[in-house]
């Protein structure tokens, strides 16, 4: 799992405010390399992304399908990991 800082500006349409960097967090099966689920804040890295992402990881992907039909294969990368492997980041190290 990886949090990044996304290199963007988010601006308010209505209004022409930026409104900041977000950061991305992603969760990638290292085996087949797809994406199991994401999570876009505006937060730095934390616990509170890293736990956002993996309640997405969990959710059942059928969703995908009936939002875009277009997507003929299902998206089969859910359920509950059975290793988890953070990347360095100073979000994901423990105080010791």
């Amino acid at each position: 799992m990886s949090g990044l800082w996304m290199d963007v500006h988010v601006l308010d349409s209505r209004l022409l405010l930026l409104l900041g960097r977000p950061y991305l967090t992603v969760c990638i099966d290292v085996y087949s390399r797809m994406s199991l689920g994401f999570f876009i804040t505006f937060e730095p890295p934390s616990l509170y992304s890293v736990l956002a992402t993996l309640k997405r990881v969990n959710w059942h992907k059928g969703y995908v399908q009936k939002l875009y039909p277009q997507i003929k294969r299902p998206w089969d990368g859910w359920g509950c990991p059975t290793e988890i492997v953070l990347d360095r980041d100073w979000a994901h190290q423990s105080p010791r």
